[in-house]
């Protein structure tokens, strides 16, 4: 399972370096979101705008956005049929999107950007839930789902899924392909340049996994060899311009904390090679392509600061680290055309510790200077704490490391914000913490765990299933 909060993020553990002879781009505030919303999706039009959709925190998580480029501002689009969040979106050939799940539906809808209206298409054979699966576009155009976790699948297989099932526009229908080999969440996928599918890692039971899958949709067959150098799951996959593929990140053999780590596969050798690591650590973060060169990799910390790095993907090392304060984490972030990136929404901890939903949206962009205020030469603060298992049906326990004795205190949250038990505010020594939250006598569905330590905050989803 995906062990930061909701999306995504990138924990800094280490003191930068700033290079301030070199311009390695910044980050600009733009207009924001007409409703404060996280766990939403965000794609580019064909045309340039961006839509947003659902999410949680928004009066209706129905309702959706366009960003004008242009005129940098955000409007009101048609709504969803269904509720959406911590779903997936995708452009089809006809240039319509393609929302597929969440966690209350298995239901599948496509947004026309010209008529402005959705239409219900065909459902998913198995709802999959907290967007635990894989979204991926074929090059014929049709559009495979791959895995993931679900609630309502009994008649095969229940939990996490070797199920796949590919989206045919021209049908109007899914279909039930060849499953994986191996069950899988919390993993990753990329389309090779030959049109064949690299699935990597994720979870299958209790463990990440370090084996990979091919699929080759023309004769519809996953294949599996040698296993990548290291476990890992809550990782990210991108295609490097010379075919090959670089995995970064996640979490490795339930370590509590993510892991630094990166391989490069070679689908010509069928090879994993391990190649330096990041600056950063962490998971669920997410990572563009910038230029012939260079890379970067993005995600949020809990102290609400923008984490990123530039790396090489040419010579595999660090090249700049920064960060910058957006006062949210858990962002959703997306590359636009021309090459920026912009993030929207998140969530925010203000003074009085509540977790309170953003409207706040910035755009990242390579050509200008990062001489600021915001990017700094500082230590960063370390809170990284696991909740395990999760999903959980009875108990999960709550870890995390002190480096000295510390005042901790520990909340289980509902979604409504309400505090339904506190349990520890305490000065504790320093070393490994351990704390059991039993979820006897509550009702299935998402708590959140919220660790304060000293001045700083984590929190962490937690999903009880009964």
């Amino acid at each position: 399972m995906k062990r930061s909060l909701i999306s995504c993020g990138l924990y800094l553990f280490f003191q930068c370096t700033i290079l301030f002879g070199q311009s390695y781009g910044s980050w600009v505030a733009i207009d924001s979101l007409n409703e404060a919303r996280y766990s939403h999706t965000a794609i580019q039009l064909i045309d340039g705008r961006v839509l947003v959709v659902g999410g949680i925190g928004s009066n209706d998580p129905k309702s959706c956005e366009i960003y004008d480029t242009v005129t940098n501002k955000w409007s009101f689009v048609a709504k969803t049929i269904y509720e959406r969040w911590r779903h997936k979106v995708i452009m089809l050939d006809s240039k319509r999107i393609l929302a597929v799940s969440s966690p209350v539906t298995k239901t599948c809808e496509i947004y026309d950007p010209i008529q402005n209206i959705w239409t219900l298409t065909d459902s998913l054979k198995a709802g999959r839930v907290l967007a635990e699966h894989e979204l991926i576009k074929l090059k014929d155009g049709r559009v495979l789902v791959i895995g993931g976790l679900t609630r309502d699948y009994s008649e095969i297989e229940k939990g996490t899924l070797r199920l796949c099932e590919l989206y045919d526009e021209n049908l109007d229908k899914w279909e039930v392909v060849d499953s994986m080999i191996e069950r899988r969440q919390s993993h990753s996928a990329i389309l090779l340049k030959d049109g064949r599918v690299l699935v990597s890692g994720g979870i299958s039971f209790l463990d990440p996994l370090a084996t990979y899958e091919i699929y080759d949709p023309a004769i519809n067959k996953w294949e599996s060899t040698t296993p990548m150098n290291i476990a890992r799951e809550s990782h990210k996959s991108i295609l490097l311009p010379d075919g090959k593929v670089l995995v970064v990140g996640g979490y490795s053999n339930n370590n509590l904390f993510p892991t630094r780590s990166c391989e490069i596969y070679d689908p010509n050798l069928n090879r994993w090679q391990l190649v330096d690591s990041t600056q950063v650590v962490g998971s669920a973060g997410e990572v563009f392509i910038l230029d012939e060169r260079n890379l970067i990799l993005i995600g949020a910390n809990s102290t609400q600061n923008l984490i990123w790095e530039i790396y090489d993907y040419i010579d595999f090392k660090s090249k700049f680290v920064g960060y910058y304060f957006t006062g949210s984490f858990s962002t959703t972030k997306i590359q636009l055309k021309d090459g920026r990136i912009l993030i929207s929404g998140g969530v925010t901890t203000p003074d009085n510790f509540q977790y309170l939903p953003v409207k706040k949206c910035f755009i990242f962009d390579l050509n200008t200077s990062v001489v600021n205020e915001e990017i700094r030469n500082t230590a960063y603060p370390k809170i990284k704490v696991q909740n395990y298992p999760n999903p959980f049906n009875y108990s999960t326990k709550i870890r995390f490391f002190l480096e000295k004795p510390s005042w901790v205190k520990i909340e289980i949250i509902n979604l409504l914000g309400e505090i339904i038990e506190q349990i520890i505010d305490s000065e504790q020594n320093a070393g490994h913490q351990e704390y059991i939250f039993s979820a006897e006598g509550l009702s299935s569905g998402i708590y959140f765990s919220r660790v304060i330590i000293e001045n700083q905050i984590e929190i962490k989803k937690l999903l009880l299933l009964k």
